[in-house]
């Protein structure tokens, strides 16, 4: 796999997905699409669970990865499973306790640290792993709801990763829902 270091060679290189929340739901939903515009996930919340359970799904409606809030972490944290409520772990998301703009401890399989470059409120990040780009997001700003361009490098877990962004959104937006 070649390293991609700069934002030009971003756009070139990696498929690209928009995540896009659904508008009128009463719970957490998300439908994800190709650089085609083709609907390839859709992400579904439990409604009135005690926090945040979501079904990562293909479209014939298997579930691929399960998201599920840590309830009783002083700080919000998401598990990653595959496969569902009893998958294999796959990923920690964590937000960290910060004054001016969130930070996250992203862990794949415990030991493998991806490290988020750039201001989630500012509309533009990157994650990396030891330097090399793994995903560059682009937040639209004016949407009633929100909307997330992601390009992902080749190779990577394509569902993993678009699985840590739902994550990190629901720790930064929750609130306002």
């Amino acid at each position: 796999m070649y390293k991609i270091r700069i934002a030009k060679e971003i756009n070139e290189t990696m498929p690209t997905y928009k995540i896009k929340e659904k508008l009128l739901s009463l719970k957490d939903d998300f439908k994800i699409y190709d650089e085609e515009g083709n609907q390839v996930y859709k992400v579904t919340g439990k409604f009135l669970s005690i926090g945040d359970k979501l079904s990562f799904e293909d479209m014939e409606g298997n579930q691929l990865l399960y998201i599920q809030q840590k309830v009783l972490n002083v700080l919000k944290t998401y598990e990653i499973l595959r496969g569902g409520e009893d998958g294999e772990r796959m990923y920690n998301v964590q937000k960290k306790i910060s004054l001016f703009k969130p930070k996250f401890s992203v862990y794949y399989n415990e030991n493998d640290k991806l490290k988020i470059d750039g201001g989630i409120f500012e509309h533009e990040f990157k994650l990396k792993r030891d330097g090399d780009v793994v995903a560059a997001v682009t937040k639209k700003i004016v949407t009633l709801k929100d909307t997330y361009t992601v390009n992902i490098a080749d190779g990577e877990d394509v569902e993993g990763i678009l699985a840590v962004l739902i994550c990190i959104d629901q720790a930064c937006h929750d609130k306002q829902r």
